[in-house]
């Protein structure tokens, strides 16, 4: 599929509450249908040279592909991370009457 109608943004966090404004502020902007938040996930990464390990939350939001850009900018505009990973995987199939409802947002 080129061109998706339909996202599932993954985003992780330094925290619950950080997550949880920001998903708000794009729920608040009908920029997303859904935020799913999942704390205490276990990261390994690559910073300043060195592997790194934290507790992170991650969340994952349901959007229009439409939105990914200002999704994206608001983002960036709150999060603590000096680069936040923000990646975006198309929605290529699903049960219809879900993605009628989120097409409604």
């Amino acid at each position: 599929m080129n061109n998706p109608e339909f996202l599932e943004v993954h985003v992780t966090f330094a925290n619950g509450e950080e997550a949880r404004t920001i998903c708000r502020q794009l729920l608040s902007a009908k920029l997303i249908g859904c935020a799913q938040i999942l704390p205490n996930i276990g990261s390994m990464y690559w910073w300043d040279g060195k592997i790194g390990t934290s507790e992170e939350v991650l969340v994952l939001l349901k959007a229009r592909a439409v939105h990914y850009a200002a999704i994206e900018e608001l983002i960036l505009a709150h999060h603590s991370y000096d680069t936040p990973e923000i990646i975006a995987i198309a929605i290529e199939q699903g049960y219809q009457g879900y993605l009628d409802w989120l097409k409604g947002v």
